[in-house]
């Protein structure tokens, strides 16, 4: 077996997303489902989750990604849809040993979740 069905304790702790589209959006509508924290680190938010910020349902990051943001995180689902990001992104988040999802790119994920 390839992959080990799991559950990830959320309570307490965050959940970040980088990207602010439809990806992101679709990994929020996931995680929404949880207790944890969510992040989403984008320069720019979709409708939906520009909405989901605004009513304090997500805390928008807007400002450069370091490894600080990834530290004592649940998980990392990273949803730019820019490869060149995804790749900066997903290095910085596992040079702090986060769990790390990358969209439509199995090879670079920790795990995988359910379509």
């Amino acid at each position: 077996m390839k992959y080990f069905p799991m559950f990830i304790n959320t309570q307490d702790r965050r959940i970040i997303i980088v990207g602010g589209g439809e990806q992101a959006a679709q990994k929020y509508r996931l995680a929404k489902k949880t207790s944890a924290e969510i992040i989403v680190a984008s320069p720019v938010l979709d409708d939906e989750l520009a909405f989901c910020a605004e009513k304090g349902l997500i805390t928008h990051h807007n400002t450069a990604i370091n490894a600080a943001l990834f530290k004592d995180t649940a998980m990392v689902f990273i949803a730019s849809g820019c490869r060149a990001i995804d790749a900066c992104a997903h290095a910085i988040a596992k040079s702090v040993g986060a769990m790390v999802n990358v969209v439509d790119n199995l090879e670079s994920s920790d795990f995988i979740t359910p379509a």
